[in-house]
């Protein structure tokens, strides 16, 4: 009997959480489509039945769940009434987001910790630049807006500004995915936040 479109959506999704589950435990280049298909309680051939190899798993399941979690994190600045309000909500949601979210967290923990430079991940490194670019892009336009009302000072220089700003959230998700004990981002994000933005600030 064929599957239906939502039956082959649900197979889909498991083999991707299992992915997940099974790269966190055993890093990219250890894992095979058999240990996926086990952990998800399906055949070899059905995983090949939806993607062509381990990397294009592996690129579908980064792609498709740091979608997911950028549209919750951007959310967050969505109505802010200022550029500053919104480059605030926007980085206290992106770190909040790391803690809370532990399908994101184990995503960037893949992709920082436990995936190697392969030449077959090539193309998912690429991708993964060119989402920092976009995010520095996005924060260079809401400073720049900030500066255009008054609501950040003149003589802050764009683009120094919205590097030190990517620099600041992802070095802080760093130091907290090494060591959780040390402190709680979901704590700690609002205060660490307005201390960098602090000198932002007419």
């Amino acid at each position: 009997m064929r599957r239906t479109k939502t039956e082959a959506a649900a197979t889909r999704e498991t083999l991707m959480d299992a992915a997940l589950e099974v790269f966190g435990r055993q890093g990219y280049a250890a894992t095979t489509l058999t240990d996926i298909g086990r952990e998800a309680n399906v055949s070899r051939g059905a995983v090949y039945w939806h993607f062509g190899g381990k990397a294009e798993l592996y690129a579908a399941l980064v792609d498709e769940r740091f979608e997911r979690a950028i549209a919750a994190i951007t959310a967050a600045a969505e109505g802010a009434r200022t550029p500053l309000e919104g480059v605030r909500a926007l980085l206290v949601s992106a770190l909040q987001h790391l803690e809370d979210d532990r399908e994101y967290r184990a995503v960037v923990e893949l992709t920082i910790f436990k995936s190697e430079a392969l030449p077959e991940l090539a193309g998912s490194i690429a991708r993964k630049r060119e989402a920092l670019a976009a995010q520095r892009t996005m924060l260079r336009s809401a400073i720049e807006d900030g500066v255009a009302t008054g609501a950040i000072r003149p003589d802050v220089e764009v683009d120094a500004a919205a590097l030190a700003l990517l620099g600041f959230v992802n070095g802080l998700a760093m130091l907290w995915l090494l060591d959780p004990s040390t402190f709680s981002l979901r704590e700690r994000a609002e205060s660490t936040v307005d201390v960098v933005l602090a000198g932002l600030a007419p």
